[in-house]
């Protein structure tokens, strides 16, 4: 049994830390997540609990070690145990219910588990089922680690513990400003090229609840931020759509890429017109609808009253500019409705920004048409919003 005392200091991921950069005496709710996440996903055996293949642990057993090994100072009864696990931001935990109908039964961790003899430690995940890019939720000071070194490795001190990486940017930036709070530094969000690492060996692991992945650690040479003169840029579009049902169209544009231009890897491209959605740069300081709208009457020239709908969602991509600059840029993309139907003779490209063509599609050909593996699923889920089938 591994007596109280020589229990770590713990981060919110349930690793050993140095407690260097951390305030002190955080929350009770805070202390017992932490040993939550210690125990459920690296060292069950601290406490002397027991879980079994898919790593539950019976309530009642595990409030009962924690009270024995008196590692948190104050009581824990199964009341305080679930009120912690159902206000976690983050759903590390989650409690069944199903055997018991008068309180909850189980308990396990869902996602990060390490220690041998559980289903989900190391299981890995088919490159093909990752998002091209991941993001690891991080503050100034880890990204000049990062910098420094070859390699991410987990955030934390446990050199049994992994990397979290999540689909989504804004939730990321989220977390890092959360974690930034914690230890009061600047919040910052890593970007990988999580695909292209996977394809190379990289491991990457699934978590528990699907919505968010781990791996060993990931290779400096993956991550968009290492890369020298590194930069970010934000823009809006719309999916445009006039009419009702079978008759409803889309809005498409067609871009000629230029010849000299670069892709993310560094390969040259050829110069070759592909149809997407309109979009732009935000401006400094500008709603990023108001930035939608604005990119669309001015790449395509149209006309007609518009009205911005519900947010569809948002994609990511990198490439190179000339100068060999690497650029990671993030689009946000709404629903935008025509009210009218304007002068379709006044539609006209962009030519002074690589526009070649603007054309009005049927919604249920413009799926197909959009160039981008990526931007499809935008238009799918816009025409699914609008019910156009």
């Amino acid at each position: 049994m591994t007596d109280p005392e020589e229990l770590p200091d713990l981060d919110d991921e349930g690793a050993p830390t140095s407690g260097r950069g951390r305030r002190r005496d955080p929350a009770p709710e805070t202390r017992l997540s932490r040993l939550l996440a210690y125990v459920l996903r690296h060292r069950p055996d601290a406490i002397e609990v027991h879980p079994d293949s898919q790593g539950w642990v019976r309530v009642a057993e595990l409030v009962e070690a924690i009270t024995a090994h008196r590692r948190l100072g104050f009581p824990v009864d199964e009341a305080f145990l679930e009120r912690v696990v159902e206000s976690d931001p983050r759903r590390r935990f989650e409690i069944d219910r199903t055997a018991d109908e008068e309180g909850p039964r189980s308990i396990r961790a869902r996602y990060g588990h390490t220690f041998a003899g559980t289903r989900t430690a190391g299981e890995a995940l088919n490159p093909a089922n990752l998002p091209e890019f991941l993001f690891v939720a991080a503050t100034r000071s880890e990204l000049q680690r990062v910098l420094g070194g070859s390699r991410v490795t987990p955030i934390t001190e446990d050199v049994d513990s992994s990397v979290e990486l999540v689909p989504s940017h804004g939730r990321a930036l989220k977390l890092a400003q959360a974690k930034a709070r914690d230890t009061e530094d600047e919040p910052c969000v890593l970007v990988i090229d999580a695909a292209r690492a996977a394809r190379a060996g990289e491991a990457m692991f699934c978590r528990g609840d699907g919505d968010s992945y781990l791996a060993p650690s990931v290779p400096r040479s993956y991550v968009f931020n290492a890369r020298r003169g590194f930069r970010e840029q934000h823009s809006a579009g719309g999916v445009v759509v006039r009419g009702e049902g079978d008759q409803a169209e889309v809005l498409l544009i067609a871009t000629s890429r230029s010849r000299g231009a670069r892709s993310a890897a560094g390969r040259r491209t050829r110069g070759r017109e592909r149809w997407e959605l309109p979009k732009g740069k935000i401006n400094p300081g500008e709603d990023p609808t108001d930035t939608a709208v604005r990119e669309i009457r001015e790449e395509t020239g149209i006309t007609a009253n518009l009205k911005l709908g519900p947010f569809v969602g948002e994609i990511y991509y990198g490439f190179r500019v000339p100068e060999g600059v690497p650029i990671f840029k993030t689009v946000y993309y709404w629903v935008v409705r025509c009210l009218d139907d304007g002068d379709d003779a006044l539609l006209r490209p962009a030519r002074d920004e690589g526009l070649v063509a603007v054309e009005w599609v049927p919604a249920h050909q413009a799926i197909a048409r959009v160039a981008y593996g990526n931007l499809r699923p935008i238009v799918e889920r816009a025409c699914e919003i609008l019910d156009l089938g």
